[in-house]
């Protein structure tokens, strides 16, 4: 650091800093004064010089940093969370148990941590699973890891690098073909009617098409009782959508004063599959025929009258159309020959 003086005799400070080399103009050609500036700017620089070495001999003592907590990396410890967020989202106790199920079969197999999901691991796993299980049961199977598998990416627990590159079992799926037909729909109704929540909540599936989970989850203020409409939250695509419901049915619903309209506890869907089982066999109905199968009934009988498998796709609330026509846009042989025949003519 110095004194210096220009051509033009201004006098000028020539210093470094951070290794840098600077130039600071005093703008003045009194050499008198440019000592007394150059004097001040030495104190300034030793001044601050010392405050910086006291500041750094008071942080020299050894600070201790702590480490941040890494999320535990068991695999076990997650899906457990998953399951309480499940409950939460008032899945059915048929779903929760199995995913449950799942979970046993996982650590029996030993797959503890995320490290244990990969495809060479995974495709011993399906090769056990498929000598002790159906193929029903292996397609719940994939079904539930793959749903949890999604959760954990979402929440930074595994890499979706490494899901994509895992493989799954490719099983043929049985696409529904029972369907309630009006015969025994009517003995349904008439064995039932004087159990009339019973026969409430079966004709609100019957003729929206609902899950039946979504059914038991509805509440009397998403019923729009004037318009004939119900605000209804899909727990399977995590979205709402508006369904449509004939007069009688709206005035029935609205008879249920309650903040849930059916019989909602601990026993959740099971309560109403057991009694459906128990009536359908009473009947001697298709042992085939669950509560779902009203679904698939509202479906087939909506994609009859209209045709209109976009309308169906829409009124289902399924993400995309291609669900609806692996699922329901089957024919039979019969039906196909009575529509095709209207084009024949006697010759």
């Amino acid at each position: 650091m110095g004194l210096y003086q220009r051509s033009n005799g201004v006098y000028y400070l020539s210093f470094s800093m951070d290794n840098k080399r600077y130039q600071k103009s005093l703008n003045t050609k009194n050499k008198h004064l440019a000592d007394e500036l150059y004097s001040i700017f030495l104190k300034e620089k030793f001044l601050k010089s010392t405050l910086l070495q006291l500041s750094n001999t008071q942080n020299t003592a050894p600070q201790v940093i702590e480490k941040p907590k890494q999320e535990s990396k068991s695999f076990h410890s997650h899906y457990l969370k998953y399951l309480e967020l499940c409950e939460s989202n008032n899945l059915s106790i048929r779903t929760i148990e199995g995913k449950k199920w799942a979970l046993k079969l996982f650590k029996q197999y030993k797959i503890n941590t995320y490290s244990d999901i990969n495809s060479a691991k995974l495709d011993k796993f399906w090769q056990w699973a498929k000598t002790k299980y159906k193929d029903d049961s292996i397609r719940k199977l994939v079904a539930y890891l793959k749903t949890f598998l999604n959760h954990a990416v979402k929440k930074g627990y595994y890499s979706s690098a490494d899901y994509h590159k895992l493989t799954f079992p490719k099983l043929t799926t049985n696409v529904r073909e029972e369907v309630i037909s009006v015969e025994d729909w009517e003995k349904i109704q008439s064995a039932v009617k004087d159990d009339f929540d019973f026969l409430t909540y079966l004709r609100l599936l019957y003729n929206t098409g609902l899950r039946p989970s979504e059914g038991l989850n509805l509440r009397y203020d998403e019923v729009d009782f004037e318009n004939c409409s119900i605000k209804v939250y899909q727990t399977k695509t995590k979205s709402y959508k508006t369904v449509f419901i004939p007069k009688l049915l709206a005035d029935d619903l609205a008879k249920l004063k309650h903040e849930f309209l059916f019989i909602r506890d601990e026993r959740g869907n099971e309560y109403y599959s057991k009694k459906f089982s128990k009536l359908k066999k009473a009947l001697n109905l298709n042992k085939d025929y669950t509560l779902y199968t009203f679904r698939h009934t509202f479906a087939t009988n909506l994609l009859n009258k209209t045709n209109d498998i976009h309308l169906v796709s829409k009124a289902l609330g399924h993400s995309n159309i291609m669900i609806t026509s692996k699922h329901y846009a089957n024919r039979s042989t019969k039906d196909i020959q009575d529509r095709v025949s209207v084009l024949w003519t006697d010759s």
